[in-house]
């Protein structure tokens, strides 16, 4: 069997592996519960994690910056969150997968982004944050490298590229 591409389909071995009827979930119009959701997420992880690699071979910046559980993972902080907050409005297999399917794809689309801005800061700052970091691992004290850490920061004209260096 060859390789699969970018392109091709799942094997059929890829179809969910539990419906809501088996999990226990209410089919029709009730939303699913956390319980419910994190279970039915679980249970299909590994079609889920085919679906996120697949999206990752399309995506090459996001491979730099991620992984498939990565992805799968903040995929379930996200659903947990909703449902937590009472606006999972999935009632069915289909609504959860396509919820689960548009939620992967647009943390793969978050992980190309940041992948791209670290190349352009690297490009645009390279050699100045290279003598910051060397400055900061010759600090005497945590108080002295961290004031110098500030200095990095003010340094960066963009809030979005501020907010990429404070938040790792």
């Amino acid at each position: 069997m060859p390789p699969p591409t970018p392109h091709s389909p799942l094997p059929r071995s890829a179809a969910p592996a539990i419906t809501a009827l088996e999990s226990g979930a209410t089919q029709g119009t009730q939303p699913r519960t956390r319980v419910e959701v994190v279970e039915f997420l679980v249970a299909n992880r590994e079609v889920v994690m085919a679906r996120i690699r697949h999206m990752l071979r399309r995506a090459v910046a996001a491979r730099s910056v991620t992984d498939t559980g990565d992805i799968f993972s903040t995929l379930l902080w996200r659903m947990d969150n909703l449902a937590a907050a009472d606006r999972l409005r999935a009632a069915t297999d289909s609504a959860v997968w396509m919820l689960a399917l548009t939620t992967c794809k647009h943390l793969v689309l978050e992980k190309a982004r940041v992948a791209d801005r670290l190349r352009r800061l690297a490009a645009a700052y390279g050699e100045h944050l290279q003598a910051i970091a060397r400055d900061i691992e010759g600090s005497a004290t945590d108080d002295e490298a961290a004031t110098r850490v500030r200095v990095l920061l003010a340094s960066l004209p963009a809030d979005a590229d501020r907010e990429l260096f404070s938040s790792r």
